[in-house]
């Protein structure tokens, strides 16, 4: 009987304090784990593939066998896109300016791009898991206290602007790996020379987050123009959008040309790729003479300044010119977005 009641007494001090503890590594593990894969994904958004990529995500674990012993049910995960679909929370790009046709979209006028978050919350029954974001090309996980960053930002490099929207709808709970695919919606290598409408006021990029303005000054630290270090940032500013949200500000020194390049990704359903927004002249264009031609391209864009293909353009020439024909004045846009004409001049005209 003694012998008896010291195995119970060790088979239920092993289930109460021992297994608990080893779920606790086990949990642990899989939050490093996930942090990577989450890691991948980040860097899968930051720069997408215009094939698109597929990122398996461990949502969740599972605890080893035991004879006899007792374990909790596995813990899972949720992974979750956040405001996806709320207008008001979106990208814009204030006070920017380009030369040339690409002028006519950016001509100092407000452009608001829609985005959105994502956010992976864990199920742990031992280990005191966080909510894992990323927004704006951070990640970053976010307890009680203050946020811990685990990426850098993409946004500002110098006068490089580079950012990358999505959207899409996903909410996803489980125990076991799941893959996300990350879909292109609009992707290219294609920057765009910007600058401030008027000498005087900043080009502003500005977006949701759920960092704080010091969080994000660290993030971005060296580039602002009260450094040593060659910014161009001259402040920040934030505005609470209410929720745990703040819209952050970002004011460029006037007077520069910044280097735009934008991108737009998404996962889950209802992602939407965006449609032709512009015309911009890539080659020729220039004056011809009695009886030569000129090869005129021209690229057609999406509003991220990205080119779309299979799009059908139509040309025609100014009533005052004297053009004796376009050979094919109806083109539809190559793989790489482009359209070409050819101009034949009956006498000196500029098409």
């Amino acid at each position: 009987m003694l012998l008896f009641a010291v195995l119970i007494t060790a088979y239920a001090s092993y289930q109460a304090f021992v297994v608990p503890d080893q779920n606790r590594e086990v949990e642990f593990n899989h939050n490093k784990q996930l942090q990577g894969d989450l890691l991948d994904l980040r860097n899968a958004i930051v720069s997408p593939q215009r094939g698109g990529e597929s990122v398996s995500v461990r949502l969740g674990t599972q605890y080893p066998g035991r004879a006899l012993l007792l374990n909790p049910s596995a813990p899972s995960g949720s992974l979750r896109t956040l405001d996806t679909a709320n207008a008001s929370r979106n990208l814009t790009i204030q006070n920017a300016t380009a030369v040339g046709e690409t002028g006519d979209f950016w001509n100092g006028t407000d452009h608001a791009y829609p985005t959105g978050a994502f956010v992976y919350r864990p199920n742990y029954n031992e280990y005191r898991g966080v909510p894992t974001y990323y927004e704006n090309t951070v990640l970053f996980s976010q307890g009680r206290g203050d946020a811990v960053s685990l990426s850098g930002q993409r946004v500002v490099d110098g006068t490089s602007i580079r950012l990358v929207t999505f959207n899409g709808a996903l909410s996803r709970t489980q125990v076991r790996s799941y893959g996300v695919d990350v879909r292109p919606a609009s992707v290219s290598s294609t920057t765009v020379a910007v600058e401030s409408e008027r000498e005087d006021e900043n080009l502003t990029v500005s977006f949701p987050t759920r960092l704080s303005k010091d969080r994000w000054r660290a993030l971005l630290d060296g580039e602002f123009t009260d450094q040593d270090q060659g910014g161009y940032i001259e402040g920040l500013r934030n505005r609470s959008l209410g929720g745990g949200v703040d819209r952050l500000l970002i004011d460029f020194e006037p007077g520069e040309t910044y280097d735009l390049q934008m991108a737009k990704v998404g996962f889950g359903t209802g992602v939407r790729s965006p449609g032709p927004t512009y015309v911009t002249d890539i080659e020729g264009g220039g004056s011809v003479t009695e009886g030569t031609t000129d090869t005129v391209v021209v690229e057609v864009r999406d509003r991220y300044n990205n080119p779309v293909s299979g799009v059908r353009v139509n040309a025609s020439t100014n009533t005052d010119a004297s053009v004796a024909r376009i050979p094919d004045p109806t083109v539809r846009t190559d793989s790489g977005g482009r359209a070409e004409f050819v101009y034949r001049a009956q006498s000196g005209v500029s098409p």
